[in-house]
């Protein structure tokens, strides 16, 4: 009988362990998003984003050097505000194009060195 109590409580222990373990395991997905579900990037993540990674590709892209097309903080702000409803950053990525498009055609067309957009230029720009 000691031996079938024994192992009773062995399996008890099993069971218990492998029911937290379930539990850990649940708790983890449900902290992380699904599959193929975008999460939404803070504010300060798209301002990142959109200087340190979108402009300046676009720029590349665009043969531009960055001193020819300036967007100010308050620029960035306003540009992430006014996405701030969408996931990712595709929407950074086609304001940047749009941003740098338009400086390389007022570059070339207007004979100017350096385009500036504030937060009113680029409210004007992208609305």
């Amino acid at each position: 009988q000691d031996a079938i109590k024994e192992n009773i409580t062995a399996m008890e222990q099993l069971a218990a362990e492998k029911n937290a373990k379930a539990q850990e395991k649940a708790a983890r997905e449900a902290a992380m998003p699904n599959k193929g579900e975008k999460r939404n990037n803070t504010p300060k993540e798209k301002e990142i984003i959109f200087t340190e990674f979108s402009l300046p590709k676009t720029l590349r892209r665009l043969g531009m050097k960055k001193e020819e097309c300036v967007v100010t903080d308050a620029a960035v702000k306003k540009i992430v505000s006014h996405f701030s409803d969408s996931t990712g950053c595709r929407d950074l990525e086609q304001a940047a194009e749009h941003i740098a498009g338009n400086a390389l055609y007022q570059i070339e067309t207007g004979g100017l060195s350096t385009v500036r957009y504030d937060a009113q230029a680029v409210q004007s720009l992208l609305l």
